[in-house]
């Protein structure tokens, strides 16, 4: 995986298919967990300051450049990324695509209450195999996804 190395961080600059194609092989592997992790601006600042949080950014598997302040901050040092990585958009290809190769099944954890609204993704679109941590959305191992 290509990445940039951004304030102390490797940050991908894959690209979005790219970076789903990583994902889907991970979960191809059923081996270990692995972690996404979505770098803006605030994030880096935030992990500047807490250890925990620059912990969490620094060992996830995949950090996507996600925040339009990423991109321009590599520009001025220097730095490219293909494209900004949106983790909704992220989030979203990589359900479809899942739906796409028979229903491969992931458990996506993330987002504080103000984005849970945008990262809402309807059952009935069609992506019947998200694992959501939003309660009118969550299911569990075994569950059954039919309609």
């Amino acid at each position: 995986m290509s990445g940039v190395r951004l304030l102390g961080f490797e940050i991908s600059s894959a690209g979005c298919e790219s970076d789903v194609e990583q994902a889907l092989a991970w979960i191809g592997e059923r081996g270990k967990a692995r972690v996404v992790a979505c770098a803006n601006p605030h994030s880096l600042v935030v992990a500047g300051r807490d250890p925990l949080c620059s912990e969490a950014l620094g060992n996830a598997d995949l950090l996507l450049p996600d925040g339009i302040g990423i991109i321009v901050a590599a520009r001025i040092l220097g730095l490219s990324f293909r494209e900004r990585v949106v983790g909704y958009d992220f989030f979203r290809r990589l359900t479809e695509r899942a739906e796409e190769q028979g229903g491969r099944r992931y458990f996506f954890l993330g987002a504080t209450d103000c984005r849970t609204p945008q990262a809402r993704i309807p059952r009935d679109d069609g992506l019947r195999n998200l694992f959501t941590p939003f309660p009118r959305q969550l299911h569990y191992p075994g569950e059954r996804f039919d309609r």
